[in-house]
């Protein structure tokens, strides 16, 4: 079963000469629940721009969003985040300790776990996203860019989430940091059976984590399938050319 169907969804927006632009076009496919679906294109694809329809950050122009075979018109707002979260490429932790940042995940719940609740589940969500247990306690401001990342992914767990979504979770990263990074994203599919949407434009990331792969390119889906099979026998002409002048891509 899909646990997010794309039907149609097309997003367009004035520019500041007011002229029209095309975000996204025609956009159909279906995410199944439990899979790690990479989305990969060139910059402007509209790949962040898809990851905000789907938990209704944005709204398309046409088209629907389904999750559960619900449109998530249908849900609330806040129902659907903290069923749909996401971590974005550049988060913005609320300090000054994480305990704060990981509190901030409910400021918006009539009535929130108490803290002792939020502290035994956030130490146990940092120890699942690679971060010793005791970083609950320390300041915000004094995380490097992996860490930021990993306490982000921990905030937007919280809740409990049914889907992920991660909008480039390795940008700016150091080699190693993205690599175990890219571990804790297959841990927590593997063990939490979390389904995640990742978008990136590094190929070795798509090619590490990813069940399936999407190619998206001027707001269109260009081509999906089984992620080894889609790089090593790409079916569309489009896909072999993208895939040859962008390379294998790197860390």
């Amino acid at each position: 079963m899909d646990i997010i169907e794309c039907r149609s969804v097309t997003k367009r927006i004035s520019d500041s000469k007011n002229q029209v632009l095309s975000i996204l076009d025609d956009a159909s496919f279906g995410i199944r629940e439990g899979e790690i679906f990479t989305i990969i294109g060139p910059s402007g694809s509209g790949k962040t721009s898809l990851l905000r329809l789907m938990n209704r950050l944005d709204e398309p122009t046409s088209g629907e969003v389904f999750f559960k075979g619900k449109p998530v018109t249908e849900y609330s707002p806040h129902l659907l985040r903290r069923l749909i979260a996401m971590a974005f490429q550049q988060p913005k932790l609320f300090g000054p300790k994480v305990f704060d940042d990981l509190m901030y995940s409910f400021i918006i719940d009539p009535k929130p776990p108490a803290d002792n609740e939020i502290r035994s589940r956030g130490a146990d969500l940092l120890g699942r996203v690679g971060l010793n247990p005791y970083f609950i306690d320390k300041d915000v401001d004094r995380l490097s860019g992996g860490e930021t990342m990993r306490v982000a992914i921990a905030r937007a767990l919280m809740r409990r989430p049914e889907v992920l979504l991660l909008d480039e979770p390795t940008a700016g990263l150091d080699p190693e940091a993205a690599q175990a990074l890219l571990d804790t994203v297959l841990a927590l599919n593997r063990e939490a059976g979390i389904t995640i949407v990742a978008v990136t434009h590094r190929f070795a990331y798509a090619k590490r984590i990813g069940h399936r792969t999407m190619l998206l390119e001027c707001g269109k889906v260009v081509e999906i399938g089984d992620t080894a099979e889609f790089f090593k026998n790409p079916r569309t002409e489009a896909a072999m050319l993208f895939l040859e002048t962008e390379g294998m891509g790197t860390f």
